[in-house]
């Protein structure tokens, strides 16, 4: 981009870059996701101190979504989780997830059919602060 090679670009996260005029162009949410059969299916509050003690599948570290589930934990003083395995598809995250004992960051932009019909959505980042509850509307069990 530098180079003037492009004339836009989407991208996530934002460059912070002088030459660069960035435009945010999308809020969004991620959401802790479990499958049913895991311990926390049913649930629609977690208090945030929690998120440090569930096993989590993750991406890889240096991809877009992770840094950002790592930052939003950050942001919420949560420096630290246990990541059970750092898997490279999504289709291999589901795998494990679908043994029931694992949980999972999505964004809420990325649900796919199967992820909306066969996850609970337990928390939104958004509605996360320290020592505080992370919850979302029954509606977002969806």
């Amino acid at each position: 981009m530098a180079g003037d090679l492009v004339d836009l670009a989407l991208m996530e996260p934002a460059p912070d870059h002088a030459d660069f005029l960035v435009q945010k162009w999308l809020d969004d949410e991620l959401l802790l996701v479990c499958v049913p059969g895991h311990t926390l299916w049913d649930t629609d509050l977690l208090p945030v101190a929690e998120l440090s003690r569930l096993h989590y599948v993750l991406r890889e570290p240096k991809t877009v979504i992770r840094i950002l589930v790592d930052k939003a934990l950050q942001d919420i003083g949560i420096p630290h989780i246990q990541v059970a395995m750092e898997l490279n598809s999504t289709k291999t995250i589901m795998a494990m997830l679908d043994q029931g004992k694992h949980v999972h960051f999505l964004p809420v932009s990325r649900r796919r059919r199967r992820w909306r019909n066969n996850v609970s959505s337990i928390s939104r980042s958004r509605g996360c602060a320290s020592n505080a509850t992370c919850g979302s509307p029954a509606a977002a069990h969806n």
